[in-house]
């Protein structure tokens, strides 16, 4: 982190501890999954709604977060957010049952709502020279897959050890050691608050929506048997997020200005991270329970082969820094999705009873290599806004973005594997291995096809914007994708 000292340097270590206690909670339970499955006797759709439950209050609540840095300082929001993460972990190790756990799992999301944005913006305030910014955003990038590893490893160490509990429990102890830090460390911001109001009625239009839309989302396992809810709740929150877009259009203090996505590089950005959060948690789910309830790995071998894709993911997010400064950010992303698209499919064999350990490696190598650059490329390319004010809001987009995405990717798996697969409605680890086996690699075949979806769109917006990333060097936030003008 050359260039980066300092109180500077101290509060990014800071922030970027906050967010590595969030990644590290997200994929700890990815690893747990079969295991809080068991103890709770959770079908397929109940499984689902344990992953996701954290989901629901993030994406409605991500805006919130992001204007409440806006009005009230970046400062006070972070360190609520730590406050209601710390309850909500302990929360979730003492659940006496699954709706006390999903329950504490609601409210890490509404925890992580306010976080992230707010972490997020800060670091955009303070680093705002195009080096030390793009710096920061690699690093924070990197922190994801560092996060990400640890939860994986130290995830199956402390499942198969002291027991899933002990995945929250741990946590709290790691935040408990930060929030004291954070109270002394970040900066004060009084002097930076923006004008205006909370716009309540665009908050009530968005947080409708966005929920009832989730809900949708993740109702797709049980569509069989309550398909006649889907269509009319579909429709109410198309209808709630219109009104929304229109009211932000005309709103004097917008939540999400619509001035952010009249830039292809931010929409382009939000793409890679919309359709990357569909790969990386769909794609974890699973592996978790093909190599778990059907290979017979126990949480600490799967912990340890999933982290092969993690570490890789660093290394690929140091490496993607320098390429974006080169080629430019959207064809970094293009190249990520692309890659996505490649080990979906490879894993369809490689983690199948009859494919080996060296294949599964590989397939985890190249996961690992294209989830580094979607997302370092994705997320500097989201925060390529024109105007300073518009930072905490372009970094709730981007999580909104990611979030929308692993709640679909863990949706579509698991609605594509319990459709295909004919689980009966039983516990998942009651499932017939084959049965089971058939619907998870349905659902990979399913999100590789949206992964390259994605990436011919983001070929289609380089093609339409002659000579974008290739011929230009790195633009505001260090993207080198050209701003809309």
């Amino acid at each position: 982190m050359t260039g980066i000292k300092g109180r500077r340097l101290l509060v990014l270590v800071v922030l970027c501890c906050a967010f590595l206690i969030d990644v590290m909670g997200a994929t700890s339970v990815m690893v747990a999954a079969p295991s809080i499955g068991r103890a709770f006797r959770l079908d397929s759709a109940g499984l689902q709604w344990s992953l996701v439950a954290a989901t629901l209050p993030a994406a409605a609540l991500l805006i919130v977060g992001a204007r409440l840095a806006d009005l009230i300082g970046r400062r006070p929001v972070i360190l609520a957010g730590l406050a209601g993460t710390l309850l909500s972990l302990v929360a979730c190790g003492a659940a006496v049952d699954s709706a006390m756990f999903i329950a504490a799992r609601v409210g890490l999301g509404a925890s992580a709502a306010l976080l992230i944005p707010a972490a997020l913006a800060l670091l955009t305030d303070i680093f705002s020279e195009e080096r030390d910014r793009r710096t920061a955003i690699a690093t924070w990038s990197a922190i994801g897959g560092i996060g990400s590893t640890g939860g994986l490893l130290l995830g199956g160490l402390v499942t198969a050890g002291l027991g899933w509990r002990w995945i929250y429990l741990s946590s709290a102890i790691a935040c408990l050691v930060v929030l004291p830090v954070a109270i002394s460390i970040l900066p004060g911001d009084r002097a930076d608050r923006a004008p205006g109001r909370l716009d309540l009625p665009g908050l009530a239009l968005f947080s409708a929506g966005a929920a009832l839309l989730l809900f949708v989302i993740s109702e797709l396992p049980s569509a069989p048997s309550t398909g006649w809810l889907e269509p009319s709740t579909a429709i109410a929150a198309a209808a709630l997020l219109s009104a929304f877009a229109m009211r932000q259009r005309r709103a004097t203090d917008p939540l999400l200005p619509p001035r952010l996505f009249h830039s292809p590089t931010v929409s382009a950005g939000n793409v890679t991270l919309l359709v990357a959060g569909m790969l990386v948690d769909g794609l974890l789910v699973a592996l978790s329970l093909v190599l778990q309830e059907v290979r017979g790995y126990s949480p600490m071998q799967f912990g340890g082969v999933a982290a092969v894709m993690t570490v890789t993911s660093i290394g690929a997010a140091a490496l993607a820094q320098r390429l974006i400064a080169r080629l430019g950010g959207l064809w970094v992303a293009v190249s990520g999705l692309g890659g996505l698209a490649l080990t979906a499919v490879a894993l369809t064999r490689s983690a199948a009873p009859h494919g080996s350990l060296v294949g599964l490696v590989f397939s985890m190598i190249g996961f690992g290599v294209a989830m580094g650059a979607a997302f370092t490329a994705g997320s500097l390319l989201s925060l390529d806004v024109k105007d300073e004010r518009d930072n905490a809001a372009a970094a709730a987009a981007q999580n909104i973005s990611f979030t929308l995405g692993t709640a679909l990717g863990v949706a579509i798996v698991s609605a594509v594997a319990a459709s295909t697969g004919d689980f009966g409605g039983h516990p998942l680890s009651e499932a017939n291995p084959a049965s089971l086996l058939a619907g998870i690699n349905a659902g990979m075949w399913v999100t590789a096809g949206f992964a390259a979806a994605g990436a011919i769109g983001l070929i289609l917006i380089g093609a339409q914007r002659s000579g974008v990333a290739s011929r230009r060097g790195p633009c505001h936030s260090g993207s080198s994708a050209p701003r809309a003008r």
